[in-house]
Parts: C-alpha cells; sequence; structure tokens
C-alpha cells in the first residue's frame, strides 16, 4: 500500500474544520493518488462534506486502508518520498552533465530543481490574493465554529481585546525572578483549561511537580496550599476535607498534564510529550532553561534556538505555546516599570520578534509587592499596547489572581492609529 493511499484515507477521517488544514502539496502525490485527492477535495469545497471510503472505491476501484495514522503523520512522509524521488533523478541528470564536460549546465539544472523543491515544500504557506474570498471564507468560519486552540487569560482587559485564535503562535510571559512568572503562567493555564476543556502540556522547569500541583489545586479551591507542607498529626484533620474536595476533579474527562521537566528536558523531549499526550495548548515555565541539540552554544545562541524552534513546532502543528523567559538586569535598574520595553528581554531579541503577544510582569508601586501584580503588554500581533492590573494574594481565605476593576490605564492602541 502507498504512503499516498494511507495519506488519502487519513484525510477521510478529518472533519470539515480540520480538513483545510491537513492539505498536503499536490506535487507531492502520485496521478493516480492526485486524482483521489481532487475528488475529495472538490467534494468539501462544493458539498461540504467529506467522502467516505466506499464513495472512493464506488469512483476509483480503489480500496483505501482503514487504519491509519494522523494526516501529519503521512505528510511528512509523502515530503520524504518527494525529496528522495528528485534529488535521485536529479543527480543521474547531474551526473550525465558531468560526464559530457558540462560543470556549468550541471550547476544551472541543479540549481533549477532545488529552487522549485523549495517551492513545493513552502506551497501550504504560499498564498494567492485571487483566492482570498475562499480563503477568508473559511478561516472566517473556522474561527466562528472554532472551540480549542484559544487562550483563556482569565483577565476581561486580555480576553475582551486578544479574542482572536492563537494557534500557531508563541506567547511570551516575562519578569524577573520572583514576580511570579510561575504563578501567572499556571492561571493562564488553569482558565483556559475550564473555558475550553482542551488537554493541556504544562512544563516546569525549575518547580517540582509537588508545588504545581499544590498551586493548581489553590486556585480550583480558591486557597493557599503551602500549608500542606507544614502539615502535622495534629493539623490533618484541617486539610483532610480539601482532599475530599478535590476528587471532584477526576469527574473533568479532559487532561491536564504536569510534566517535571528539571534541568535535564531538551525541545526534541518537549516535542515528543506532546505528541504522545495529544496537547492542544502546550506552557513552558523556564523556557531558556530548555536544552538544545548543540551544547556548545553559548546562552544567547540558545535562547534564539530554542524560541525559533517553538514558533517553529506552533506553526506546523497549529497549536498555540505560552513560554516564560526573564528580564535582563538593566531591566531591574529602572524605577518607573512604563520605561521597560522590548529591549529589556534577556537574551536574546528572537524572542520577542517571533512572540505574537508578549506580556511583562512588573510592579509599579513597591507598597503593592503583596497583594498586586501590574501587566503589561508590550506587543500584540495587531500592534497593540497598554497595562492593567492584576490581584496578587494568597492566603488560607483566597487565592486571587483577577483583573483589579478599572484598573487599566491606557487604552489599546493599534500601530494604524497613531499619527505621524
Amino acid at each position: 500500500m502507498s504512503i499516498g493511499l494511507n495519506y488519502l484515507s487519513s484525510l477521510l477521517s478529518c472533519n470539515n474544520e480540520e480538513f483545510y488544514k491537513n492539505l498536503c502539496p499536490k506535487q507531492y502525490l502520485t496521478q493516480q493518488e492526485l486524482f483521489v485527492f481532487d475528488y475529495i477535495y472538490e467534494n468539501v469545497v462544493k458539498y461540504n462534506s467529506i467522502p467516505t471510503k466506499e464513495n472512493i472505491q464506488l469512483e476509483f476501484g480503489i480500496y483505501l486502508p482503514s487504519d491509519t495514522m494522523a494526516p501529519l503523520f503521512y505528510m511528512e512522509k509523502l515530503e520524504e518520498r518527494f525529496l528522495q524521488n528528485n534529488i535521485r533523478d536529479t543527480y543521474e541528470k547531474v551526473a550525465l552533465y558531468l560526464n559530457k564536460g558540462e560543470p556549468k549546465a550541471a550547476f544551472n539544472y541543479l540549481e533549477s530543481i532545488i529552487s522549485k523543491m523549495h517551492v513545493v515544500k513552502d506551497t501550504s504557506n504560499i498564498f494567492d490574493f485571487r483566492q482570498s474570498s475562499d480563503i477568508l471564507t473559511r478561516t472566517t468560519l473556522d474561527n466562528l465554529n472554532n472551540t480549542h486552540d484559544r487562550i483563556q487569560f482569565g483577565w476581561p482587559y486580555l480576553d475582551d481585546n486578544y479574542s482572536n485564535i492563537y494557534n500557531q503562535q508563541v506567547i511570551s510571559v516575562l519578569a524577573r525572578t520572583g514576580m511570579g512568572k510561575t504563578f501567572t503562567m499556571l492561571y493562564i493555564a488553569y482558565n483556559t483549561w475550564l473555558k475550553y476543556q482542551q488537554p493541556i502540556l504544562f512544563f516546569t522547569m525549575e518547580m517540582s511537580y509537588r508545588k504545581i500541583l499544590q498551586r493548581l489545586a489553590g486556585f480550583h479551591l480558591n486557597c493557599d496550599l503551602s500549608r500542606l507542607d507544614r502539615v502535622t498529626q495534629d493539623t490533618i484533620p484541617d486539610v483532610s476535607p480539601l482532599f475530599e474536595t478535590m476528587q471532584s476533579l477526576k469527574q473533568y474527562k479532559t487532561p491536564f498534564y504536569i510534566v517535571d521537566a528539571g534541568l535535564s528536558s531538551s525541545l526534541i523531549q518537549v516535542q515528543t510529550l506532546i505528541k504522545q499526550c495529544k496537547a492542544r495548548v502546550v506552557f513552558v515555565d523556564g523556557a531558556y532553561l530548555l536544552k538544545t541539540e548543540n551544547s556548545n552554544t553559548n546562552r544567547f545562541e540558545k535562547a534564539a534556538q530554542i524560541m525559533e524552534m517553538l514558533k517553529r513546532y506552533s506553526m506546523s502543528n497549529n497549536l498555540p505555546i505560552i513560554a516564560s523567559w526573564q528580564f535582563n538586569r538593566e531591566a531591574a535598574k529602572k524605577k518607573n516599570a512604563k520605561d521597560v520595553g522590548l529591549e529589556d528581554i534577556g537574551l536574546s531579541d528572537t524572542i520577542s520578534h517571533f512572540s505574537s503577544l508578549v506580556l511583562a510582569i512588573l510592579q509599579d508601586n513597591e507598597l503593592e509587592k503583596f497583594t498586586h501584580r501590574d501587566i503589561y503588554i508590550l506587543k500584540g500581533s495587531d500592534g497593540q499596547f497598554g497595562n492593567f492590573k492584576i490581584n496578587f494574594r494568597f492566603n488560607e481565605n483566597e487565592v486571587n489572581m483577577s483583573e483589579v476593576v478599572d484598573s487599566v490605564e491606557s487604552e489599546i492602541i493599534l500601530d494604524g492609529d497613531i499619527d505621524l
């Protein structure tokens, strides 16, 4: 059975929403496979219906396999087949030119074929404005019907103004040490999980899984559970009811995975776990601590590689990734939080370049250190910026990271609205 027929079979298992996200370049397919591919595509476009394997059998007399993987798996195999066939044919042609003593002709032919192969590989990222009606209609309906791949921040200022789909995007959360990056990441993760019930994968690079679970449970129960670390035989009866209440979490069908990554996790391990857990929203707390393939790179090059790989993986797998980073030392020297900007991100400019949204956890008022935090939008996907205040209260009676009402100090401004 050809890899192309396996791909076509897996394409039939998609729903209408996922179908367009799993289309391979036509040049990857043989002539027979292309006939079937066009038939499937035309049915979806004209009738908004994906044919069955029985339809394919009646139309073409082809039996498609029943046991298949996800389309993405076969798309990678199809790309490998495409590259292998073209490289082999190109090698034979180049060898003929060289045997004739025509190295320039061999070079020109090799260059032209490689250029064509690049164009084919990038077909899924090239769009023709003439087809904008179909494309925008389809994406608008996808956005309307889509209930996953979104981020629920839990703060109205962001949820109301940044409600666009965040798949294929990286969101960066920045702060200096001790300002609450992990709490902030967990708050967003918890609200996203509750709102959209999509599998969450949370990598913790600096904190133990037990502490993460405590903090998540604190959000769920609305009380600080750090007292569990100080429990004694005398106080165990006081916390036992909490464990009984937490049993209700088992009723949720959608998983929320915590990965105690420590200092050993690499980008490859992160990517593998995302696939194994079938995560739809990914959080990497302390992304700068991930390991890269080349252990000899300095920390600046390493951060750039990590961010680039996270962005590439987010785009190729159609899911949002939220990662936390640190500000540099210069940011701490600035007395006014409003003076902190993208240039103060530590390690690499790549972090701001590849982030669709950059959130900064800052402190405007030192007297509010134990009660509030200020969230600044340093970069928005559409050029927005602004800031608002959140509660930062953790005690036995309350866990509160909600937005402070009427705390917005600057309006959301688009780049196009600024007079020059």
